[in-house]
């Protein structure tokens, strides 16, 4: 029994399950070869809503980086 979280109005990476909260965040087109993963998905661990929130924003954002990071190092690659 998976669904989006039904009480976060903004992206918020967000899945509730019986279990607590998962994490969700889909891998962009362009590095899906690279990472090999067409999304990431993790148990937060937690039923804790605020929790889950502000982890879920911890993990979206490294992995952002991450992705930008990989962008670049790709860009470079085929600069050379």
């Amino acid at each position: 029994m998976n669904r989006k979280c039904p009480s976060c109005k903004s992206q918020s990476y967000l899945i509730q399950s019986k279990f607590g909260y998962h994490f969700r965040l889909s891998v962009p087109q362009d590095l899906r070869a690279v990472v090999g993963k067409t999304e990431f998905r993790y148990s937060l661990r937690t039923r804790s809503l605020a929790e889950a929130k502000i982890e879920a924003r911890r993990m979206a954002g490294e992995i952002q980086r991450i992705f930008r990071r990989m962008r670049t190092m790709r860009d470079l690659l085929a600069a050379a």
